[in-house]
């Protein structure tokens, strides 16, 4: 068997997220590029790097040990699906409709989104049929107005919690 060493992809400027409201995705197996890219906003270059992160966890433990064995085994429990907090540009003095708020106005608080990840193409190119995504549906909490620190470089942002309502889906090609 012949030795591979795939290259890797860089994760900087490789990673979209588009916010999209829950009516207009119906069918998750076979999102339309149109039903993601009318109605939602690209939000890649409004959140901050390290914000919004999605992750899957799953509890380990020890199982029963059997009467007979000497060994004991784990197993997997649970299944924990996360996204961490969004936290993105906002223009405090500017109405919702002004570019700058476009994702502010989308992630109302309470509102459920799907959170529309691709992974591995140019944050600057558009999604496009046959791209693959990730849909995570996200419950939004409050919006909470604050800097991102306190150092001279630091910028006005909100700050808000989302939970997963669902599992997510994986690895979905958008159709025409």
């Amino acid at each position: 068997m012949p030795v591979v060493f795939p290259e890797a992809l860089k994760s900087e400027g490789n990673i979209s997220v588009t916010v999209v409201p829950v009516a207009s995705i119906t069918d998750t197996s076979a999102p339309s590029l149109a039903s993601i890219t009318s109605d939602g906003v690209n939000a890649s270059f409004y959140f901050y790097s390290g914000s919004a992160g999605a992750t899957s966890t799953t509890n380990t433990g020890t199982a029963p040990r059997r009467l007979g064995s000497k060994d004991v085994f784990n197993e997997f429990g649970e299944t924990t699906h996360a996204v961490g907090d969004l936290q993105y540009v906002y223009d405090p003095q500017a109405d919702d409709t002004a570019d700058a708020n476009k994702v502010k106005a989308i992630c109302a608080e309470g509102e459920q989104v799907y959170l529309v990840y691709r992974y591995g193409k140019d944050a600057e190119t558009d999604l496009g049929v046959g791209d693959k995504v990730n849909l995570w549906l996200v419950e939004l909490g409050p919006q909470n107005e604050q800097p991102t620190g306190d150092g001279e470089f630091d910028q006005l942002a909100i700050t808000q919690a989302a939970i997963v309502k669902a599992p997510p889906v994986k690895g979905i090609a958008l159709a025409a």
